[in-house]
């Protein structure tokens, strides 16, 4: 299911999850996640705790080209390559 058909009837796919149904989440045709129901008895979840604060985070500062930049040009390079 790509993400748009997704974002579109999300309430109808998290239904259909909560039934046990496992959901295939594609962009441009590539998996790029999954979507199951949530089982507390088989956490198999990792949380991994920040090592650096969001005062850090902010600090940081964008990233000047040396030229200029056509962003769509680029979007567009990259998507007739995957």
């Amino acid at each position: 299911m790509n993400t748009v058909e997704l974002k579109t009837h999300l309430g109808g796919y998290l239904r259909k999850v909560r039934q046990g149904e496992t959901i295939r989440v594609t962009s441009h045709g590539h998996p790029i996640a999954r979507i199951e129901r949530y089982s507390s008895a088989g956490n198999d979840m990792i949380i991994i705790e920040p090592t650096r604060s969001m005062d850090d985070l902010r600090k940081i500062r964008g990233i000047k080209p040396r030229q200029a930049v056509d962003s769509l040009q680029v979007l567009l390079n990259d998507r007739s390559r995957r």
